[in-house]
């Protein structure tokens, strides 16, 4: 499993890459050398965003979302996601937070809690309160995330 320097304005973190990454990114650089290929010589293919249009460009912020948006609605209509179950390309960030393991105040790279808590959709659960609930272990409280569901009414 590769890692990965992460930057952004919450700091710097060593990002562990997932399965899903893996499998991504070559699929994603032989796109890339195709795309070079097609449209002549030019620039070296091995340098430069490695999600690039047929113009050999980056993406610019309007042709992500577009390029999001196309994806979700054919998510829907393949039967991969509801309708109610598409999410926006920032929710990413909340969910990423939200499933982090250990300390998410770290793995996210916020400073403070306030900005965390922004992120983090956790929501405890909890024994109901009756007596028996009471001498357990407050500390045995667990967290779970919040469904996809939830996360789209949250942030529509």
């Amino acid at each position: 499993m590769n890692t990965r320097l992460d930057r952004s304005a919450c700091g710097n973190n060593l990002v562990r890459n997932g399965a899903e990454t893996e499998d991504a990114v070559p699929m994603l650089l032989a796109r890339r050398a195709a795309i070079w290929e097609k449209t002549g010589s030019g620039s070296n293919p091995g340098r430069g965003p490695l999600s690039v249009r047929q113009t050999r460009r980056g993406f610019t912020e309007a042709g992500w979302q577009t390029a999001w948006g196309r994806m979700m609605r054919n998510a829907v209509k393949d039967g991969i996601l509801s309708q109610d179950d598409r999410f926006g390309l920032h929710s990413l960030k909340h969910r990423g937070v939200t499933d982090t393991k250990g300390d998410k105040k770290v793995a996210s790279g916020h400073k403070t809690d306030a900005m965390l808590h922004v992120y983090d959709h956790s929501i405890p659960v909890v024994e109901p309160s009756n007596e028996q609930s009471l001498r357990a272990d407050a500390k045995k409280a667990a967290y779970r995330p919040l469904s996809f569901n939830t996360q789209a009414a949250l942030f529509r």
